[in-house]
């Protein structure tokens, strides 16, 4: 089931693919334009680097950790549902994964959400 989930919170990702590109090329516009102003000055040039990777290394630290997150808890919540059937071939068990699926997609729009809301904060 856990890959069932991945599939669902992996797709909701690619729906902010653009604007996560935005944000990368936004990082590498900094960094041109620091490596172009500070050529002569490392540790300056350093310290601004590590300020233009700031915002895209945050988002995909976020990103990777609230994903399996998401993944983790949807699948939890179904196992934990499921478990008071005995016949996994019956048909109400398999209704009732279905169910559980489809509310978990239902739910998903929350992370979608959250994920918007991180990147609007990164002004992307």
């Amino acid at each position: 089931m856990a890959a069932e989930f991945k599939f669902i919170v992996d797709r909701a990702i690619q729906k902010y693919q653009r604007q996560i590109e935005c944000l990368q090329i936004k990082q590498q516009k900094c960094q041109a334009q620091v490596e172009d102003l500070y050529k002569n000055d490392e540790k300056i040039k350093n310290a601004l680097l590590i300020e233009c990777n700031k915002d895209i290394n945050n988002f995909n630290n976020y990103l990777q950790q609230y994903r399996q997150q998401q993944i983790n808890s949807m699948t939890e919540i179904c196992y934990q549902e499921l478990q008071l059937f005995n016949d996994i071939n019956s048909l109400e068990y398999k209704t009732a994964k279905r169910n559980c699926i489809r509310n978990q997609l239902l739910n998903n729009v929350v992370f979608e959400q959250n994920i918007q809301l991180k990147l609007n904060g990164m002004q992307v």
